[in-house]
């Protein structure tokens, strides 16, 4: 890819993102159950159109209601907020298998690192408006073999 921004509002910077995306994407939401659902008439039906508000909703730090309402806008999709967020909320194993394969898991599997296993660890504190000092603090630790979180514990009231 490019080293160039991408600006996830656009048409091309869609195009952009989407010819870095597996070809059998689709397949792969099968796979993960991402798309199915309850009723017949689902107005969400393909994974590039999912893909597309979940990177707009996070790659323009969007509300969801502006997510669902510029990608109508847009010619795409009509769904409502609701849906989104429950569609999100079943995306994750998808998202998953995508950034596994985008980079490439096998090169920090653990055979590969005379068996220990390749993790990074973020810390985190946020501040809400008007805060002199750190409110909370978030602590992440990911395994990058699968992406598999193995602990995040929240911690408040940090004086």
């Amino acid at each position: 890819m490019p080293n160039i921004p991408i600006h996830v509002t656009s048409a091309r910077g869609w195009e952009l993102l989407e010819s870095e995306l597996p070809e059998d994407l689709e397949r792969l939401a099968r796979e993960h159950k991402t798309l199915e659902t309850q009723y017949g008439d689902a107005k969400l039906k393909s994974a590039g159109d999912l893909l597309r508000l979940i990177f707009l909703h996070a790659g323009a730090d969007l509300a969801l209601r502006q997510t669902v309402a510029l990608m109508a806008e847009s010619g795409g999709p009509k769904v409502s907020h609701v849906t989104l967020h429950k569609k999100m909320r079943l995306a994750a194993p998808l998202l998953r298998s995508l950034v596994t394969r985008l980079a490439g898991g096998g090169e920090v599997s653990p055979e590969l690192w005379a068996g220990y296993e390749v993790i990074a660890v973020d810390a985190s504190s946020f501040c809400g408006p008007g805060a002199t000092t750190t409110e909370a603090r978030v602590h992440l630790q990911l395994r990058l073999a699968d992406l598999d979180i193995l602990a995040a514990p929240c911690t408040r009231s940090c004086s």
